[in-house]
Parts: structure tokens; C-alpha cells; sequence
């Protein structure tokens, strides 16, 4: 019996610590700046000790105990490290949770993948964050009820072990696997090369770990890329992950030869969770001469035409490069032309007849945009009613159609049918009704 009371106490205590040391944990994970009376900036990082190069990632929360009509946010500088924005989900922005009792409403405001330069201490910059509550007391429809900025997050990036072996190499940390294969479909002979892992592959170049053999060059070039968000949520705590996928096109030019190895490829890395040094080996090839592509383009290629190539390598590459630059300064006046022209025709004199005809179309299509132009249209309506001689209805009338914009705008839920048909109802008496300047014009 006594035996027996000893190992449950031992138990219990050794739960208790456990509990406390991940009570302790989670808290230094979690940075809380309190901007107003009922507002807090919560920042969510999921380790505050990484090592150079090791996948971070950065939550920025808004907790309020009332709903909000708006929420925006600064954009942000981070110095000392590779960053990645992960995109926030569509619908919905906020959620209502219970914490120690109370009910908070939370707003999701900025999550990023973050990856550390350098050792040393390193600072995570400050979140501006403007608020306006549903009850707003601004002057303006532009201004603000609360403007509050974050405490800076410090970071102790620890340095890697040492490894002589991999001292002048970029450190890749995490997890990495790949592949190399001959590209059978293209009509010149080349290879690809897989990666994917969630190392920061963007800092990774082929060309530093690809050993050509003599004689033989490759000339690399990125087919495709991809970065996947992957969200991983344990109760109270959220936590994101990036795995990057990198594609290569390995072009194969030299003088020919009878066949072709190429050599296995070893990408130093490190593991944090076993805390050694490794190398991901990727199975070379052994390539015979059987390509009718690289017969017919290299086979052929004598030591004066392959100098000729190159010379006039760089010609080619400023011509497309010139192409390039061309078409995209097109693309662009293209793009400033069709802003001009809506601008034009926005503000010209039956402005309020091409609006109406949008939101009307927006309103069986597309809610969401049917609430960005009505909120647009109610903006550019308060700018040009400057003059005090106004009617009561009419401010009465946008009043009520803002209140209802900004609510629908900034809920979960979309606009009912009533609610748009009333919001349109409202509009259409505003902006066919002209600002004080326009009546005085035109008696």
C-alpha cells in the first residue's frame, strides 16, 4: 500500500512539471501588446531561440471584447532575415474564441514564414495596427478611432555547430529530398532536378553542387517553383510551415563524348531535431550518347563553333532581355490607359449612371465587390458634399448606408438580399442627387 501511494505521488509530480514546463513554453511563445483598454496585439512565434537558417514561423493576432467595423495594418521591414507572407484566408477574418472566461473577438492580421540570416540577437520589427470601432466617433470616413503599434519581438538566433567540411556552404536546415532525372520530352538534351523540403531552398544555385565532367558544361536554368502553406492548430496555439518546391532545367552543351556520368549530388544539412550534420544524396545518372537532340546539336559543334556560340551568347540574351523590357513597359501603359479611362469616365458627368449599372451587375454576381464599390461610392460622395447647406435626409441617407456597408463589409456571414437591395435603394438616392457645388452650377 505504501509502495503504492509512493509511485502515484511521483507520478502526479512528474505530470505536474511536465505541465508547467509546457505551461512556460507556450507562454514565451506568445507576446501580448495592449494598445488600448480593450485591445491587445498578440504575436505568436513559434520559437524564440532558432538556429541560422531554421524555418520560423509569425502569427499577428488583434483581440478585442467588442466587434470592429475595420482593421488594418502597415507593411513591415524585417532586417536579418529571408521572409515568406503566408496569405490570410479569404472569409473569415475573425473569430469569436473564450479566453479565461470572457469573450474576445480576434482578428487575423499578418502570418509569415520567417528564416534567420545571420547568428546573434535579432529583432522582429513593430505591427502598426489602425481599428475603427462599429460606433466610430472619426471626423472622417478615412480616420481612425485607435492607431497602435506592437513592442518589437527579440530573437536569440543560436549559431550552427561547426563542420569543416561544410564551413564555406550556405546552412540548409530542416528537411530536404529530391531527385534527377533526363527530361525525355524536350528536344535538347537536358536534365531536371526536383527539390522540395522545408529548407530555404530559395538560397540554394545547382550549379555550386552539380560537378561537370571535362570538357561538358551545364547551364542551369528554374523551370517552376511552388511554396505551400501548410497550418497546423494544437488547441490554443497555431503554428504554419513552409515546404518549398524547386524545379531546375539542366541544359548539357560541350564537345560530344561516348557517354556521360554525372556524379551523385550531396546537399549538406542539418537536422535540429537529432542536432547533427548530414548530406542529402541525390543519385547521379549514366547517360550513352543515344539522344538525337544532343547529336544533332552538339555532335556537330567543333572547338571554333562552340567559341562562336558564346560569343554571341550575350548578344542573344540583351536582345531578349530587351524584348522582355518592351513588352512589359507596354503591359503597363496598357494597364495606366484603362485606369485613366475609368477614372474619366468615374468622375464625368454621368459617372453615377456606369456605377449604378455595376453594382447592379455586382449584385447578382459577386456580394463581396458589390460592398468594395459601394464603399468606394460613399467615399467619393463624403469627399465632394464639403458645404454645411445640406439636407437632413440626405445625411440621414448615408449615414444609415455606411453603417450598413461597413457591417456587411467586415462580417463572416454575406449581405442578405434585403440588406443589398436596401444598400443599392440608398445609394441610387445619394449619388443621383448632385453635391451643393453641382446644384449651384447648374441653376
Amino acid at each position: 500500500m505504501t509502495k503504492r501511494l509512493l509511485l502515484l505521488c511521483a507520478c502526479f509530480l512528474l505530470e505536474a512539471s511536465a505541465k508547467s514546463a509546457f505551461s512556460a513554453e507556450e507562454t514565451n511563445r506568445f507576446f501580448v501588446s495592449t494598445i488600448s483598454r480593450d485591445l491587445e496585439i498578440v504575436a505568436e512565434v513559434s520559437t524564440t531561440d532558432p538556429l541560422v537558417g531554421q524555418q520560423l514561423s509569425v502569427i499577428y493576432s488583434l483581440r478585442a471584447a467588442q466587434a470592429l467595423s475595420a482593421v488594418d495594418v502597415d507593411p513591415q521591414q524585417y532586417s536579418g532575415f529571408w521572409t515568406v507572407l503566408a496569405p490570410l484566408p479569404e472569409q473569415p477574418r475573425s473569430t469569436v474564441r473564450f479566453i479565461e472566461g470572457r469573450r474576445v473577438y480576434e482578428f487575423l492580421l499578418r502570418q509569415l514564414i520567417a528564416f534567420p540570416l545571420w547568428a546573434g540577437s535579432l529583432e522582429l520589427p513593430p505591427l502598426r495596427v489602425k481599428v475603427k470601432r462599429v460606433d466610430s466617433r472619426a471626423s472622417s470616413p478615412d480616420a481612425w478611432d485607435v492607431i497602435g503599434i506592437s513592442a518589437p519581438i527579440l530573437l536569440k538566433v543560436n549559431p550552427l555547430p561547426p563542420a569543416v567540411e561544410y564551413s564555406s556552404m550556405p546552412p540548409f536546415v530542416g528537411e530536404l529530398e529530391g531527385s534527377l532525372l533526363e527530361d525525355k520530352r524536350s528536344e535538347r538534351f537536358e536534365l531536371l532536378l526536383e527539390l522540395r523540403g522545408t529548407v530555404n531552398l530559395a538560397l540554394l544555385k545547382p550549379e555550386e553542387w552539380l560537378k561537370a565532367p571535362d570538357q561538358v558544361r551545364f547551364i542551369v536554368r528554374l523551370k517552376d517553383w511552388d511554396n505551400i502553406i501548410q497550418t497546423r492548430d494544437t488547441g490554443d496555439t497555431r503554428q504554419l510551415s513552409l515546404l518549398q518546391r524547386r524545379n531546375w532545367s539542366i541544359h548539357v552543351a560541350g564537345r560530344p563524348v561516348a557517354s556521360l556520368h554525372i556524379e551523385d549530388i550531396a546537399i549538406p544539412l542539418f537536422q535540429p531535431n537529432s542536432g547533427h550534420w548530414t548530406s542529402v544524396r541525390i543519385k547521379g545518372l549514366d547517360l550513352a550518347r543515344g539522344s538525337a537532340a544532343w547529336t544533332a546539336e552538339d555532335s556537330q559543334t567543333n572547338p571554333t563553333q562552340e567559341h562562336d556560340g558564346v560569343l554571341q551568347g550575350p548578344w542573344r540574351r540583351a536582345l531578349l532581355t530587351g524584348l522582355i523590357g518592351a513588352t512589359l513597359l507596354l503591359f503597363l501603359v496598357i494597364i495606366f490607359l484603362k485606369q485613366w479611362m475609368w477614372r474619366r469616365r468615374l468622375y464625368s458627368s454621368k459617372w453615377s449612371s456606369h456605377v449604378l449599372a455595376s453594382l447592379e451587375k455586382k449584385l447578382h454576381t459577386s456580394p463581396r465587390s458589390f460592398l468594395d464599390l459601394a464603399h468606394k461610392v460613399l467615399v467619393r460622395y463624403a469627399k465632394e458634399k464639403q458645404a454645411p447647406a445640406v439636407k437632413m435626409t440626405a445625411n440621414e441617407t448615408f449615414d444609415r448606408c455606411w453603417h450598413l456597408v461597413e457591417h456587411h463589409r467586415f462580417s463572416s456571414a454575406p449581405p442578405s438580399q434585403i440588406a443589398q437591395v436596401e444598400i443599392l435603394a440608398a445609394l441610387r438616392t445619394l449619388i443621383h442627387e448632385p453635391p451643393p457645388e453641382i446644384q449651384s452650377s447648374v441653376r
